[in-house]
């Protein structure tokens, strides 16, 4: 055989070994890359179920927080709840252990630990990776002065409104002040054709009780002073007048820290007489004030208790305003002028520094939905409920929001 004809079958055998030296090498590879990506697809898959593991867990402690449950066991089926609907029932496959532990401080601290299966990385010999999320929420570190303003005209018997409004008015203020303690004072306001700030204050200076005689009956109603004295808590030295024969609703509430006036007024309220929006906000102003009649919110710009005051007034009502103000008392029929007065005691008590928070409960009306839309400090605190489940809504976001709970990890 020639030299040239050597060397070409010596190339010829070079070349097959090499094309498969090669598809060996490629074969390798191409597993080496398939584990590679299974490990890659098995981490994301671990980082996305640690995240949402992360978020139900953030959402299952805000929920425990703002409830009015105190017990461990209750807050436990709070928890449990939420960590099912939100999670468990979407990784049913990921094995999971978590507990929880209240602070002192009303903190609550959350810890939970899963165990997901792989895929691909089963085949290297790790068929399972372990996970943790820890959450804690903690409350703010403001005081709170909160009016609640609620209607109890005649209007409020219907479709069971005012059982509805008791709960949801209840709840709050047992969730506030679990989560507050003594810097947390809530004062109550009920309201429908007047205010009634109860007959032991007679005698007091800042009544003028001129139009109780001898032959009259007083039952703690009072009216409204000249406007504008009746778009303001400023006192000055003008008497707010009783308005005696008349009928009106539950005593007030001046500002507490103590559940049981609050909660046991909130229970005996009925539904009775016709609507004066204004008149409940002024009074809810009034509560919250450092000025008279009772003097006993915390001045602007000082402190309570060592801490920033928030002062808050929550309108609740189920209709328009059907009575204007005659001065003193409130006998007209102007609905024009008592929806335009509500706009200006609103824009006043925001100007002072008041955040205002309105809850139109099965209001229908274009008219009335807007006078309490422009009420409330902005979009956000306007809620419009529409049936007994959407009150209480309305009523848990506020708790949530004036509770000022962070997330702290």
């Amino acid at each position: 055989m020639t030299k040239p004809r050597k060397l070409s079958n010596l190339l010829a055998r070079f070349r097959r070994n090499v094309e498969g030296g090669v598809a060996i090498i490629f074969g390798l590879s191409a597993v080496c890359l398939l584990l590679i990506g299974g490990v890659a697809l098995d981490f994301e898959r671990l980082n996305q179920t640690r995240t949402s593991l992360q978020d139900s867990l953030d959402a299952a402690l805000l929920a425990a927080a703002t409830s009015s449950d105190t017990s461990t066991n209750n807050l436990n089926t709070i928890i449990d709840s939420y960590l099912e609907v939100n999670w468990l029932a979407k990784h049913p496959d990921v094995k999971l252990d978590y507990n929880f532990t209240v602070g002192a401080d009303g903190s609550i601290t959350g810890t939970a630990s899963g165990t997901l299966k792989t895929t691909l990385m089963a085949l290297a010999g790790k068929p399972t990776m372990n996970f943790d999320v820890t959450s804690q929420v903690m409350h703010g570190s403001d005081a709170l002065e909160l009016a609640l303003v609620l209607d109890t005209t005649g209007s409020m018997k219907q479709n069971n409104k005012m059982v509805d409004l008791k709960k949801a008015a209840t709840d709050l203020i047992k969730s506030l002040i679990k989560q507050g303690g003594d810097n947390v004072r809530i004062a109550v306001v009920p309201y429908a054709n007047y205010v009634n700030v109860g007959t032991t204050y007679k005698g007091a200076s800042w009544l003028d009780a001129s139009a109780i005689t001898g032959t009259s009956k007083w039952n703690g109603c009072v009216g409204s002073r000249n406007y504008p004295l009746d778009m303001t808590d400023a006192y000055g030295s003008t008497q707010i007048p009783a308005i005696a024969d008349v009928t009106c609703t539950n005593d007030v509430v001046r500002l507490t820290s103590q559940q049981g006036p609050l909660v046991s007024t909130i229970e005996s309220m009925q539904p009775s007489g016709m609507t004066y929006i204004p008149a409940g906000l002024t009074w809810g102003w009034r509560m919250i004030s450092d000025q008279l009649p009772f003097a006993d919110g915390t001045p602007a710009g000082e402190k309570y208790n060592g801490r920033p005051v928030r002062k808050v007034v929550v309108l609740m009502t189920d209709g328009e305003n059907t009575l204007s103000p005659t001065y003193p008392t409130h006998d007209g029929r102007d609905t024009s002028l008592s929806d335009s007065l509500t706009d200006t005691v609103c824009t006043n008590m925001k100007n002072a520094g008041i955040t205002v928070y309105t809850v139109a409960f099965e209001v229908t009306a274009a008219v009335p939905k807007s006078v309490l839309e422009n009420c409330a400090s902005d979009s956000s605190k306007y809620f419009d409920a529409q049936d007994s489940n959407q009150m209480a809504a309305s009523f848990t976001s506020i708790g949530k929001d004036l509770a000022q709970l962070r997330l702290a990890r």
